[in-house]
């Protein structure tokens, strides 16, 4: 693995993308984590938000093919790769925070 540069685009705990960065880089590689937003249509349209986190070198060797090819806009978070999927779900969470107050103000109950 040495020389060689991984990034992961999933969505994970935050500890466990430390953990695996940690034992890529002990292998010699280069980690980075750039979790997306966006679903299918946006992926296909090169319309994606990538939160990036990982070293300036692996950050500059991958920015071309991240705006204008697959994302419209890039975050860069960090150094730490932990962060860049630590962005991701508190998006989730206020985006499913969002949609439960918009479910309860929709209903009766909440109403009266």
């Amino acid at each position: 693995m040495a020389g060689k540069i991984v990034v992961d685009t999933t969505t994970v705990h935050p500890d466990t993308t430390r953990d695996v960065a940690a034992r890529f880089h002990g292998a010699g590689a280069e980690f980075a984590a750039a979790p997306v937003f966006g679903a299918t249509p946006a992926a296909e349209a090169g319309q994606l938000l990538i939160a990036f986190a990982g070293a300036e070198v692996v950050y500059d060797a991958i920015a071309p093919l991240l705006k204008g090819v697959i994302a419209r806009e890039v975050l860069v978070v960090g150094s730490e790769p932990e962060k860049a999927v630590l962005l991701k779900t508190t998006g989730y969470v206020m985006h499913l925070s969002l949609s439960e107050d918009r479910a309860k103000a929709s209903t009766k109950e909440y109403l009266t």
